[in-house]
């Protein structure tokens, strides 16, 4: 029986499939973090045309931009990283038949570089050397699984909140994926900026006319209607009453 052998589309120098994975992530990570910026801010705009505006919490802005330029910063470095080990990977051993060596950031040219970050998606070890890292010793073991219960915990919190505030569940799934995308840090801090500008809104159900306030029952006046008499009849007469009849004379 004859074998045919394949290549696997998860697996380099063919990895399809992780390449997909590794671009449409990003790709949806940006969306929804510019989704959800953007969902603030018109609800926000909203907000301060309320009686008494509240400004958003400098500290959540703060922790906001932190956290994301933390984990751009850290993703950044890794995919860089990874880039240059391929690329001294791939030049030793371009190299063997001459003797030009290249440095590790370096290539032929900028019009061969989206050939060969195709090449690098497809021919690196940049998940699974992701993948060992998180649980390569116990200390990676000990922050990973600390990391998914804080994960938990904070989708638990955040659900329970969503629905004491009766936001739908349109409105809450871009947060819901996007916490399963980016860490959970980034998530929470957009999710409560997002509390803050909706406690500050005026609801569009109550009227003006609604929130007069009622005059309590005690402040009320009231009014007692007499009663009428009862009509007179030529006929009748109060008892024990005497009669005055005209005397004859």
């Amino acid at each position: 029986m004859t074998e045919f052998s394949h290549p696997s589309w998860t697996t380099p120098p063919t990895n399809y499939l992780g390449a997909f994975l590794f671009i449409s992530g990003n790709l949806l990570a940006i969306y929804l973090t510019l989704h959800i910026n953007l969902k603030i801010y018109h609800s926000h705009q909203i907000s301060s045309k309320a009686a008494n505006p509240r400004p958003l919490s400098t500290p959540l802005l703060i922790l906001s931009g932190i956290s994301f330029i933390t984990l751009s910063y850290n993703m950044l470095m890794f995919l860089v990283t990874s880039y240059a080990h391929w690329t001294l990977h791939s030049n030793q051993n371009s190299n063997v038949s001459s003797n030009r060596k290249m440095s590790p950031l370096s290539s032929p040219g900028l019009s061969d570089f989206p050939s060969r970050l195709g090449a690098w998606m497809l021919d690196s070890e940049l998940f699974s050397s992701f993948a060992q890292e998180l649980v390569g010793d116990g200390p990676s073991v000990l922050w990973t699984q600390v990391a998914i219960l804080g994960t938990w915990f904070w989708n638990v919190w955040i659900a329970g909140t969503a629905k004491q505030r009766g936001i739908d569940s349109r409105s809450m799934f871009p947060f819901t994926l996007l916490s399963q995308i980016l860490p959970i840090s980034f998530t929470a801090t957009l999710f409560l900026l997002y509390l803050q500008t909706l406690r500050s809104s005026p609801s569009p159900s109550i009227s003006t006319e609604d929130k007069r306030p009622t005059p309590p029952p005690s402040a009320a006046k009231l009014v007692v209607k007499p009663r009428n008499p009862p009509p007179h009849h030529p006929l009748s007469q109060p008892p024990n009453t005497p009669s005055h009849s005209p005397s004859l004379q």
